[in-house]
């Protein structure tokens, strides 16, 4: 009898063992699926959010470009002050320099200062009236949080005789200054960790969700095969008016 009750104790434990192992393998999945997917949707959150901020900076430094042309080609300060003063209510906007074909700064505006201790000047390349320079200064070593984009000026109309027309820029397309505009990443990284945390949030709720419904089906699935286990242990024991519920 000692025996018999040994066994059916260990039987019982060992089932147990089972059922639990069961749910932790379960459990562990459903988390380790969660957790991936997540990540995998922040990411190309975070990419998404940091092209656009690049594209951004691109179609916004060439249409400064285009409504500058005159105040560079003329070098006048005042005109190209108009056209500074105008970026200054955009909150993505760091600093502003606008240089002359010579690369000597026309003018410099610093939208937000402490973003602003380093420029870089206009890089050494190729330049067409097509291309433009984007550089990341913190992937630079800089430690700013800034994208910086440069473009370059062109002129491509006129009459190409400043003696005729001394308002009329030159003709055929020529480089005639760069736009440099620095791109504060602070914002976009704030909404990068705002999309994270309710993440985390949502990732953790899905997980409790899954836990229970795993345990759940998982006490569904084994009850049956725990009374049928009981039910063999009796009927080995003789207990033939056993009855399995």
């Amino acid at each position: 009898m000692f025996t018999s009750n040994k066994d059916s104790l260990m039987s019982g434990n060992h089932f147990a063992s089972l059922y639990a192992k069961l749910n932790l393998l379960t459990i562990s999945i459903i988390i380790l699926t969660v957790a991936v997917i997540s990540g995998f949707v922040v990411r190309q959150h975070l990419q998404e959010s940091y092209r656009h901020l690049q594209q951004n900076g691109v179609e916004m430094a060439k249409m400064v470009a285009a409504v500058s042309e005159y105040g560079i080609y003329t070098e006048n300060t005042d005109a190209l002050s108009e056209v500074a003063r105008s970026m200054t209510r955009i909150e993505d906007h760091a600093y502003l320099t606008i240089y002359n074909k010579d690369r000597e700064v026309l003018l410099s505006r610093d939208f937000r200062p402490a973003l602003s201790s380093h420029h870089s000047g206009i890089p050494e390349r190729d330049w067409n009236t097509e291309s433009s320079y984007v550089k990341d200064l913190r992937k630079e070593g800089s430690g700013l949080p800034v994208i910086e984009v440069v473009v370059p000026v062109a002129s491509v109309s006129g009459s190409g005789d400043p003696l005729q027309d001394p308002f009329e820029p030159a003709a055929g397309d020529e480089i005639i200054g760069f736009i440099q505009l620095g791109l504060d990443q602070t914002g976009m990284r704030e909404d990068v960790n705002a999309f994270l945390w309710s993440m985390i949030v949502v990732t953790t709720i899905i997980s409790i969700i899954g836990i229970l419904i795993t345990a759940l089906l998982t006490r569904r699935i084994t009850a049956p095969v725990a009374m049928l286990v009981e039910a063999t242990r009796n009927v080995s024991r003789g207990d033939f008016d056993y009855k399995v519920k």
